[in-house]
């Protein structure tokens, strides 16, 4: 009897562990893995111009005269119109020719009023490459902020058109020449004019 008893006990082991096994969920093989999804996107817009030209001596003592153009932008805030006080008035206007490319102009141009024909100051910054062969480079920029003179500026308040003219007589240390430049150009954008409203609240006593 106690034999009989030990088999069934055994029997019923094998059993469970049989079923205990066929339940069990095994992990199966991984997956190959799957195609890069598209890289993003940043949209490019293309509405008016900065362009010019530009001439100096390279650090070799090549002489160089280039012209540039560009067109393109891709922030909202690459032509706005902003007020910073009583009288003083700044437009912000950025272009470059590709958004992988690192060919930009950028002009901060500060008025007295919008319709100003000329301006209190004016900054530049610039950026221009080119390839000039097999593995070489030209390239030229100005440090931040080179101070620009501005003239012939207009600006229509209805269309939001602004126009003009610049000029900038770079020293050796406001390129990476290290010698001395000059950059001549027009622009022509549309602005957008910001706007921002402070809304003062007066404080009521109360006995």
């Amino acid at each position: 009897m106690k034999k009989i008893k030990t088999k069934a006990l055994a029997v019923g082991i094998v059993a469970f562990m049989v079923l205990f096994t066929s339940c069990k969920k095994e992990q199966g093989t991984q997956g190959a893995q799957g195609p890069q999804g598209p890289a993003g996107l940043v949209t490019a817009y293309s509405n008016g111009f900065i362009k010019g030209s530009f001439s100096g001596t390279r650090r070799d003592g090549t002489i160089f005269n280039e012209s540039f153009s560009y067109s393109v932008y891709w922030d909202v805030n690459s032509s706005v119109l902003d007020s910073v006080g009583v009288g003083n008035f700044v437009f912000d206007i950025t272009r470059g020719t590709d958004i992988l490319s690192q060919n930009t102009a950028r002009l901060q141009i500060n008025t007295a009023s919008p319709t100003s024909s000329t301006a209190l100051a004016g900054y530049l910054n610039f950026v221009y490459v080119k390839s000039i062969g097999a593995n070489q480079l030209f390239a030229f920029a100005t440090s931040s902020s080179v101070p620009v003179t501005f003239s012939s500026l207009s600006y229509n308040k209805s269309t939001g058109l602004y126009t003009g003219s610049f000029m900038a007589n770079l020293g050796g240390p406001d390129n990476n020449t290290k010698n001395p430049a000059t950059i001549t150009g027009t622009f022509q954008v549309n602005i957008k004019q910001v706007y921002y409203f402070t809304k003062h609240v007066s404080a009521t006593k109360v006995d």
